[in-house]
């Protein structure tokens, strides 16, 4: 009571108190409602971000007879009430972005009473934003301790002569990694090379973590609490120290490492490639080159000479390979979908973007993916066939069915029939939704096809019937991640069972336990989740700070129109959301596709002209698009408006 009266409103709106029963009465429009009836388990958040809202505040004298202000702060979360605090450094905090924590609710008081933990820095500043992010998204930012450091190997360390001599030793092989300009944790390297029976064989090396992260060390608890890594557009925040991430884990060029391999040989016909052999084996590498996708693309094009000419003819046949790999999955089913990932350029000095677009992709990208794919389903065929109850694989379910049948009507609209039956007949449908004059529009359909799907997870093996094993987006019976383990648990954990399975380490106790997999697998399904979720965060606040220095008038597409007005995207920029029609008159028919806008009829697919600028309301960061009644120029034949959508789904969506 003593502390509801320190905080007694005299800010609120009213005095006067209705009954939450009075309130619903009170109400012209039903709608079903319920009363919590117990609580299982509190939140495991004690901690909350936000902003003072400034104009809320008041002095009071406090208890203890000294002067406070009394103010609300606004969470960085939608989802979580404004909090009153009492502080003494008002003129400190005003302009920050704090930490605070709430301690009761009275119920006279209209706001929960709250904390200040500390402050973290300055609004709309990169790195304080950045952090907000990750400490929001539940990512763990805090250093790693004196004990998990203790687990690492010394900077000096080399590989010993026994360590070498129980691997195949793959050191003279061609062997190159291939990945994003700047990338300094490098998982995975290939290599392709003619055998003597006029075969081919290739190697998919990733790199060996699990011989430093030992099972059950400080180390291991550590990277089986942080899950991932955690990208936002600027910065990166590691599961594992830099030792292992950036320098002995990494499969550096010129450089003996440590790597787990699946090797294949191909044999080529008339109709492609066909695998005629696997083999798994702890390895030795040191790759001749780490190559970006840029430069690897460049090399296939035009060539090259001297060493590199072995290097070059083996990444024209893994190419070659790849093609015919993926040819044989899509005819399985597997989707070609699309995202709307994009790619910030940062300004040097000031590390503020100065551009967004979608990523641009080119041959190499799908080199390195196949080839990614096929070691990830052999992996999970190989360690489930010795482990079958307690496996950690990854399962896509169908897509939503709801979601799916309103696709499959809007596209029915505009003459296209969407085959919902199974992953080919669905793929084949997404194939025939071209306009010619129009090359935006089967980008769209299956940016929107991939908002139907539902999201890949991890799962124990004795969780589910094998039917229920499916990865529907690869039409793959059986799939696991095994391809990443610098920066995914889970590769840690397959690289541990496949060790199991070729009786080169025996499986640690915990790993032959159900409910610890499957506890296992519930952590790193969260984990990834919110460093999706941090991830989208970090390129909407880099996507206001862009528009915020500079307006855009461009060419948008309409997605879908509700009651409450056009859902749009931009293909230049990858932005998208309500376009505001504030001041204009407007009729939207959500059951008809269109929206009338100033007199003039808009459908499903239509290009429109909007404004994007950038708004910073409650300290929340929102870019907007604004409606402009501006003709859109005649799309030409052949026209790749969206050449730079990047159709990696696979990737961004961390199937």
């Amino acid at each position: 009571k003593e502390e509801a009266e320190k905080y007694s409103d005299p800010i609120a709106e009213t005095k006067k108190q209705f009954s939450l029963w009075e309130k619903i009465r009170a109400q012209k429009e039903k709608f079903a409602c319920g009363v919590v009836v117990g609580i299982i388990r509190k939140s495991d958040k004690l901690y909350y971000c936000g902003s003072i809202d400034t104009s809320q505040k008041e002095s009071i004298k406090g208890t203890d007879g000294k002067t406070y202000t009394r103010t609300v702060v606004i969470p960085y979360d939608v989802r979580i009430p404004r909090i009153m605090i009492l502080t003494r450094k008002y003129d400190e905090l005003y302009d920050k972005r704090i930490i605070v924590t709430i301690d009761s609710w009275p119920k006279e008081s209209k706001y929960p009473l709250g904390n200040i933990v500390r402050t973290i820095g300055k609004q709309q500043d990169v790195g304080v934003e950045s952090e907000v992010i990750l400490l929001e998204h539940g990512v763990e930012i805090s250093p790693f301790s004196k004990k998990v450091l203790d687990c690492l190997p010394g900077e000096d360390y080399t590989i010993s002569p026994e360590e070498i001599s129980g691997r195949r030793d793959c050191r003279s092989y061609p062997v190159c990694s291939i990945d994003p300009i700047g990338c300094k944790d490098i998982d995975d390297a290939l290599h392709c090379r003619k055998l003597p029976n006029g075969n081919y064989e290739v190697g998919v090396h990733i790199a060996d973590v699990s011989h430093y992260v030992k099972a059950g060390s400080d180390l291991d608890k550590e990277a089986s609490k942080r899950c991932t890594t955690v990208y936002l557009v600027e910065k990166r925040t590691d599961m594992l120290p830099s030792l292992l991430t950036e320098n002995l884990c990494s499969l550096v060029g010129k450089k003996e490492r440590l790597a787990f391999s699946v090797f294949w040989e191909f044999e080529k016909s008339s109709t492609g490639y066909k695998i005629i052999k696997t083999d798994y084996a702890k390895s030795i590498i040191k790759s001749v080159a780490a190559l970006n996708y840029y430069e690897a693309q460049d090399m296939i094009e035009k060539g090259a000479t001297g060493d590199k000419a072995i290097l070059v003819e083996g990444i024209r046949t893994m190419l070659a390979i790849a093609r015919s790999l993926k040819e044989t999955r899509n005819k399985a089913g597997a989707l070609t979908l699309a995202s709307t990932e994009v790619k910030f350029t940062l300004s040097a000095e000031t590390h503020n973007p100065t551009d967004v677009s979608f990523y641009k992709t080119v041959d190499t990208h799908s080199l390195v993916e196949e080839f990614m794919l096929l070691a990830n389903v052999a992996v999970a065929a190989k360690i489930y066939r010795h482990y079958p109850s307690y496996s950690v694989l990854r399962r896509h379910p169908t897509p939503k069915i709801d979601q799916m049948n309103e696709l499959g009507e809007t596209l029915k609209k505009f003459g296209f029939k969407l085959n919902e039956k199974d992953s080919i007949a669905f793929g084949e449908s997404l194939d025939k939704a071209v306009k010619p004059e129009d090359p935006v529009f089967n980008k769209l359909v299956r940016i929107m096809a991939t908002r139907t799907m539902n999201q890949a997870v991890y799962f124990c093996t004795s969780d589910f019937d094998y039917k229920d094993f499916n990865h529907y987006g690869l039409a793959a019976p059986i799939y696991t991640h095994f391809t990443s383990p610098i920066r995914r648990y889970a590769d840690i954990l397959a690289h541990r069972l496949l060790a199991a399975a070729l009786d080169l380490e025996s499986l640690a106790e915990q790993m032959t336990s159900r409910y610890y997999v499957s506890a296992e697998c519930n952590q790193m399904n969260k984990k990834h989740r919110m460093a999706q979720f941090a991830g989208r965060a970090s390129s909407v606040f880099h996507s206001y700070l862009l528009f915020k220095e500079k307006k855009a008038t461009v060419e948008a597409v309409i997605m879908h129109i509700t009651a409450e007005g056009i859902f749009a995207i931009v293909p230049r920029y990858g932005v998208e959301g309500l376009v505001s029609a504030a001041g204009l008159k407007a009729e939207y028919k959500p059951t008809e596709y269109t929206a009338i806008v100033e007199g003039k009829k808009h459908c499903v697919f239509d290009h429109i002209m909007v404004e994007i600028t950038a708004s910073n309301k409650d300290s929340r960061f929102i870019v907007k698009l604004e409606y402009k009644a501006l003709d859109v120029k005649k799309h030409k034949p052949g026209e790749e408006e969206m050449k730079d959508i990047d159709e990696q789904y696979l990737r961004s969506h961390n199937f």
